[in-house]
This record gives structure tokens, sequence and C-alpha cells, in this order.
């Protein structure tokens, strides 16, 4: 960042003396690039993750979920609402899945899982270019966090082992 300061003092000196006003003109358009590029980042695509709720509503304090949209349907059976009672019957899980935009090369889904039913639907799709430390801590936090939030265990393997995260 230092650098481009010297270029901008530079430069500035130079037209002071040719006295170039669309070289003042350009110049301002492409700190303005630079800046937006640099600085007005957003974080889900710094690290590729795009979310897909596959047309889940989940309500926190009632522990339960509703269908809000038309997505593909998993199951046989069409479910409307789930009520995650009782709590130990139910978990969060995360496996890898299959991208399906042409960006992503990894995709990841977070499962809402039953202790007899096995898996039961799928909430939430994470599209990545990358599958970065930080992604896959970032994905098992979500995870975290969202199972912590409903009250209820997370099961499977987590995508980064405890050794390396940070």
């Amino acid at each position: 960042m230092q650098l481009w300061l010297y270029v901008l003092m530079g430069l500035s000196a130079v037209m002071a003396f040719w006295q170039a006003w669309w070289l003042s003109v350009a110049l301002a358009v492409v700190t303005v690039l630079v800046f937006r590029r640099w600085y007005l980042k957003d974080p889900a695509q710094d690290h590729g993750l795009p979310l897909e709720w596959n047309g889940w509503r989940i309500v926190i304090p009632q522990r339960s979920l509703s269908r809000i949209g038309a997505p593909q349907v998993e199951a046989t059976q069409q479910i409307d609402t789930l009520c995650l009672e009782p709590v130990d019957a139910w978990s969060l899980g995360v496996l890898m899945g299959a991208p399906q935009e042409r960006q992503a090369i990894y995709a990841w889904c977070i499962e809402l899982r039953h202790r007899s039913r096995g898996p039961v639907a799928t909430l939430c799709v994470l599209h990545s270019a990358s599958a970065a430390h930080v992604v896959l801590q970032d994905i098992d936090a979500l995870v975290d966090t969202l199972a912590q939030r409903l009250g209820i265990r997370r099961s499977g393997s987590r995508l980064l082992p405890p050794k390396r995260r940070q």
C-alpha cells in the first residue's frame, strides 16, 4: 500500500508540471477501483462461501425447522415442520457434497440427522473454490455454532482435526 502512495505522489508532481487534467481523472478512478478491490470485500467472497439454504427456516427459540421453499426433495415424504425434541435424538453434521456451480470446486452439505432415522434434511450447501485451512475452520465453526444454538449435538467427523485449529 505504501508503494501505491509513493506512485500517487510521484504522479501528482508530474501532473502539476504538465497540467494534464485527464491524468488526474484517470488516477482518481484507478484509486477508487483499487480501494474497492482491497478494502470493501464481502467476507463470504473472500473464502468463497455463498450459502444456499435449501428452503429451510430455522427457529432457534422453538427448536424447529420449517420448509419455506420448494427445493429438491431428497426424502420420499414431504416434511413441512420439524420439532427437534427430544434434543438428544437430533444432531448436525457436515459432509462433502457435489459442487453445482461452475466456479466452485468444493461443496459441503450441512445435514440434520436423527438417531434412528438417519439423515433427515440437507439444511445448507456451501460452495467454495478452495479447501484452504481458513475455509474448513469457518465451516466447522458454523456447524458448531448452529448445533449449540439449537441445543443439539454435532455428529460425524470434523473437517479440520483439532490439532490443526488455530
